[in-house]
């Protein structure tokens, strides 16, 4: 369950971050550069979550790890996407005056998305 708990918080974060950045990036797109949703406690329970467990675990526990692992990567690289693209997102839904989070698009609004998938791996009994 700590994965869905760091995804937890990720969304948390992302809840937290993304509409002062995009407030912010109002007045100057070219800033929307510098966001960086993941800080140094969920940077840390990130590794600490991919350490994996002991050579001497069973293959279940270890193909487990794999599992968080790719998880982990696939939700760390869709907000790394959404970090290097947001300024052009930005100036685009700027011009067009449509608001950027909607909820109903996972790319535009990851914070959801990752909420959904946190809560199906408690519901499941999910990854650790």
């Amino acid at each position: 369950m700590r994965l869905a708990a760091w995804l937890d918080g990720v969304a948390a974060a992302l809840e937290a971050r993304l509409p002062a950045a995009l407030a912010a990036a109002e007045r100057a797109w070219d800033q929307a550069d510098r966001l960086r949703l993941l800080d140094a406690e969920l940077l840390a329970e990130r590794e600490a979550l991919q350490l994996g467990p002991p050579r001497d675990a069973s293959a279940a526990a270890q193909a487990e790890a794999q599992l968080v692992a790719m998880a982990i990567g696939v939700a760390t690289g869709w907000l790394e996407l959404f970090e290097r693209r947001l300024a052009t997102l930005l100036r685009l839904r700027t011009r067009q005056g449509q608001p950027i989070l909607d909820g109903d698009r996972p790319f535009l609004d990851p914070a959801p998305g990752l909420r959904k998938l946190a809560q199906h791996l408690r519901g499941s009994g999910g990854l650790r």
